[in-house]
């Protein structure tokens, strides 16, 4: 369910259970546009993560039968309660030995993370073999706009960053889902270029190739300063550490 970054979380949840269940598959009907996500109302991203899921690991199921789990998974995150056909887990109903029969989720709570860093970090290591580049940028800073809620709800954490990097003295690579806005808002800063790629997925190696990354308040941003290497830089806001938890390789971090 959701973009890139939220389904990060997903894959790392379904790593996380796949350990002691051998017999689990993704249904990927909530990823695509279709009459149930119309229903819905949500909005559908770009499909950027076939290749980190082995298309034997797919289920497809049936619209009627995709409905009533859907609905009754939406009847468990109401009422939060557990059934076994469908359940929505959460910082309050979490995953255990007695899992229902169809999962969902979106795993972004600090237990969670905290329990299963181990398996986090292998996860965005392997998302650093996988997408960073060969070069590697100096500094990068990833600045969401768009659709994200809490990047807009954090907005005012850029205009600290905008500070910190009146200071900078390499070059400084701004990645972005609202070219308009970015140059506008960094318009004044010297020694600065632009980029806003076609697809968050080119955005996000980027990202993750970074020798310094200011990150955006976004989950997007979050998995990439957790698939960064030791040697990395990382400033990150502080509202991650609470709702997240910041779990990185690096040593070297700033919480603003």
């Amino acid at each position: 369910m959701g973009g890139f970054g939220n389904v990060l979380f997903q894959i790392l949840a379904f790593n996380v259970i796949s350990k002691n269940n051998n017999s689990i598959f993704f249904v990927d009907v909530l990823t695509k546009k279709n009459t149930i996500t119309k229903f819905i109302g949500w909005t559908i991203h770009e499909n950027l993560f076939n290749d980190l899921i082995d298309k034997k690991q797919i289920n497809e199921v049936s619209f009627l039968k995709s409905l009533f789990i859907i609905l009754t998974s939406l009847i468990s995150k109401k009422l939060n309660l557990r059934f076994k056909l469908s359940t929505f887990y959460d910082s309050s109903l979490k995953i255990d030995d007695k899992l229902c029969n169809n999962i969902f989720g979106y795993f972004q709570y600090n237990e969670f993370l905290k329990k299963n860093q181990d398996e986090l970090l292998q996860f965005g290591n392997k998302l650093s073999l996988k997408y960073a580049l060969k070069q590697k940028h100096p500094i990068v800073v990833h600045y969401r706009k768009g659709d994200s809620v809490w990047a807009l709800k954090h907005s005012y954490y850029y205009d600290e960053i905008k500070k910190m990097l009146g200071e900078e003295a390499s070059p400084i690579l701004i990645v972005t889902d609202n070219l308009k806005d970015a140059k506008h808002f960094f318009s004044e800063m010297q020694n600065t270029s632009v980029l806003s790629s076609k697809n968050a997925l080119e955005d996000f190696k980027y990202l993750i190739s970074a020798e310094k990354l200011y990150c955006a308040p976004s989950t997007f941003s979050w998995w990439a300063a957790h698939s960064l290497d030791h040697k990395a830089e990382v400033i990150m806001p502080k509202f991650f550490e609470n709702n997240l938890g910041v779990y990185v390789n690096t040593k070297k971090l700033t919480i603003v």
